[in-house]
């Protein structure tokens, strides 16, 4: 009778001491979810490490957009009929001079301005004008400055292409249609701003001569 007393006393002692070790896993609250990562907005992204990179005010845009226009350069583009009729009249001053330094090379003696205009650019332009016989003259320019000192303001054109748009329907001295779109001259050259210089001539089917192409760097 003791025995079993005792088998049984220590049975209840053993599971009793076992019983909380069972309950153990659930008496530790769950762990707290993990914070949101915060996405970048958007702007400058600083480097780990270093201080945020500041964001430039609107006034140095505008600073930047002054300084370009400074850089630009107004150019004029002048388109003069040579020929040999007696209806040449007397061009500006500066055109004139630089058709006297070419005077001698070209088989024509009169001359008139057809039409001029002006462009501002620092890189590229597109100029148009009008002609006789209403065609339209496309001067393209392509450029880059090209200073020689502080008191020599130069330009180089990598490229200048004038094109001629003929009317609709048009035709030649022989009566055959003219093509829509003529390739007149390509040049390269450098110019001094405030010179004004030959940019070259051209052969056109719509008139009697040729067509002078002068550019001037206005001062």
């Amino acid at each position: 009778m003791k025995i079993w007393l005792s088998v049984a006393l220590g049975a209840l002692l053993h599971v009793t001491a076992l019983a909380p070790l069972a309950a153990a896993p659930f008496d530790d609250p769950a762990p707290p979810a993990p914070a949101p990562t915060p996405v970048p907005g958007p702007g400058p992204r600083p480097v780990p490490g270093e201080a945020p990179i500041p964001t430039p005010p609107p006034e140095a845009f505008a600073a930047g957009e002054v300084a370009r226009a400074a850089q630009s350069q107004l150019f004029s583009v002048a388109l003069v009929l040579a020929d040999n009729s007696n209806g040449g009249t007397k061009l500006p001053p500066a055109l004139e001079k630089a058709i006297a330094d070419v005077r001698d090379f070209l088989p024509y003696r009169s001359f008139r301005l057809v039409d001029s205009g002006l462009t501002r650019t620092s890189r590229e332009g597109t100029l148009v004008l009008r002609g006789d016989n209403g065609d339209e003259y496309r001067a393209q320019m392509l450029l880059y400055p090209s200073d020689r000192g502080p008191d020599n303001h130069s330009f180089f054109f990598e490229g200048f292409r004038l094109d001629v748009r003929a009317p609709q329907g048009s035709k030649n001295a022989n009566g055959a249609p003219r093509p829509p779109v003529q390739n007149a001259l390509n040049a390269s050259f450098r110019i001094d701003r405030g010179e004004t210089v030959v940019v070259g001539s051209a052969r056109l089917e719509s008139v009697e001569g040729a067509i002078i192409v002068l550019l001037t760097a206005v001062p």
